[in-house]
Formats: structure tokens, C-alpha cells, sequence
């Protein structure tokens, strides 16, 4: 059975062989905290999930890597095995958007930028 992300929006999927995301880490899935029910909930809450769910259809989920902060993973002593620190919690989606909001800005930015450059030269050279 293939497992998909649980985080809203993410099309990750959980295959056999290891793949890397856009910034050239490898995806790991990571388990919902069951056993710490208060992280749990900050972990429902994060990804926009019923706080009522019950346990037994969050032991089949899981959240990727894509979707925590550096400072969320232990260093990794053994290779490229990737553990949560106990306080990890996934980035919530309006964080993830406003990153994404500001690299949208940017790049529409930079194409106006050369886009104005370009019709500048343009009139130059007649």
C-alpha cells in the first residue's frame, strides 16, 4: 500500500526507494505522536485534521520531512536515517504559506525586473 503525506496540498508519496525533494534532501514519512496526546494535538491542529480522529486511522498516516524545520531532527548518527526530536511539530500550513508567498513576490519581482530591462534596451538601440 503506497501512504501519502497527511499534510494538506503535499502529493509525497511513501514508496520502497528513497527520493529527494526539491531542495535535494531525501524524504523521510515520520508516524503521528499517538502515545504524547498533547503533541498530538498540536500536530492535528498543524495540519488542519479533526482533533477527534481517532488513534487507530492516525497509526497509518504520515507527515514528511518537507513539512518540519531543520531543527526539528536529531543529528543522525547513522547515515541517513532521519529521527523527530521529541518537541517536533509540523509546520503549519499558514507558516508554509507565507513562505511560499514570499518567493512567489520575489520571482514575480525579478521577472517585472528583467522584463523592464529588456524594453529599456530595446528603446535604447533604435
Amino acid at each position: 500500500m503506497v501512504t501519502s503525506c497527511a499534510y494538506p496540498g503535499c502529493l509525497n508519496l511513501l514508496k520502497p526507494k528513497r527520493y529527494f525533494s526539491l531542495g535535494k534532501k531525501i524524504v523521510t514519512f515520520h508516524r503521528f505522536p499517538i502515545h504524547n496526546p498533547e503533541r498530538l494535538m498540536l500536530w492535528l491542529l498543524a495540519l488542519h485534521l479533526d482533533i477527534n480522529t481517532p488513534e487507530h486511522s492516525l497509526t497509518v498516516k504520515r507527515v514528511c520531512s518537507d513539512h518540519f524545520l531543520d531543527d526539528d531532527f536529531k543529528p543522525s548518527e547513522q547515515g541517513n536515517r532521519r529521527f523527530l526530536k521529541a518537541s517536533a511539530v509540523p509546520i503549519t500550513f499558514l507558516q508554509q504559506a507565507e513562505v511560499c508567498m514570499f518567493f512567489c513576490v520575489f520571482f514575480v519581482f525579478t521577472i517585472l525586473d528583467a522584463l523592464t530591462l529588456f524594453f529599456l534596451s530595446m528603446c535604447f538601440i533604435t
